[in-house]
């Protein structure tokens, strides 16, 4: 056995679109809401509930029925509902950004991956094939890895995106789509180039595959 290790996911502009997403998201809320207090004071106009200066203050003008504004109101709830989930999704994934919570822990067994708002993914060495690089066109080992550069480096440099992902491919006897290139994509924000990433996790395979009994 030997030790974990764990390796921290630097994001490179610290979640700012997390942050432009939560902005707007917020912004529409807040209308939302504003809409949906419109209503619920129609609706007390129309009651003829505790007159107050807010009289003036409604959603839809001269409503036929009191039923037009209700149904208003039924759609506002669902509005706001919906965008106070989608708010706190994109707040949750903008403050672990901005704090850089995620890593990849390797460990003898297997090796787990936090990078989402759920419990971490986990992997056995023992299901796994081996480790590699895949570029844009989705073929493996057809471009030249960009030497000494990490994630965060290329998009400092103007690239739109990483130039390679790094993923797996379960051994044939576990493999779903045996079409696949890769099985599954590993989080791109390593703290280290991609050609060391990719060793990284290969070395780890290939302890765990010494220390398998014969």
């Amino acid at each position: 056995m030997y030790d974990e290790l764990v390796v921290p996911y630097r994001n490179a502009d610290r979640g700012k679109g997390w942050a432009i997403g939560a902005s707007v998201l917020a912004l529409l809320a807040a209308l939302a809401l504003w809409l949906l207090f419109l209503c619920i004071n129609q609706l007390r106009i129309i009651a003829g509930i505790a007159p107050s200066d807010f009289d003036n203050l409604q959603l839809v003008a001269d409503p036929s029925t009191p039923w037009q504004v209700i149904g208003c109101g039924i759609v506002l709830l669902v509005v706001v509902a919906g965008l106070g989930r989608m708010l706190a999704f994109v707040a949750a994934l903008w403050w672990r950004c901005a704090h850089e919570d995620w890593w990849l822990r390797l460990s003898g067994a297997g090796f787990e991956i936090n990078d989402r708002l759920r419990r971490p993914r986990r992997y056995r060495w023992a299901d796994i094939d081996r480790f590699l690089l895949v570029y844009p066109s989705g073929e493996p080992d057809s471009a030249e890895v960009p030497p000494g550069q990490t994630f965060a480096e290329v998009l400092r440099d103007g690239a739109a995106g990483p130039p390679v992902r790094l993923g797996f491919r379960y051994l044939s006897d576990r493999r779903r789509h045996p079409g696949r290139e890769v099985d599954v994509y590993l989080m791109g924000w390593w703290d280290r180039p991609f050609d060391q990433a990719v060793d990284l996790m290969n070395d780890w395979l290939a302890r765990d595959r010494a220390t398998e009994p014969e």
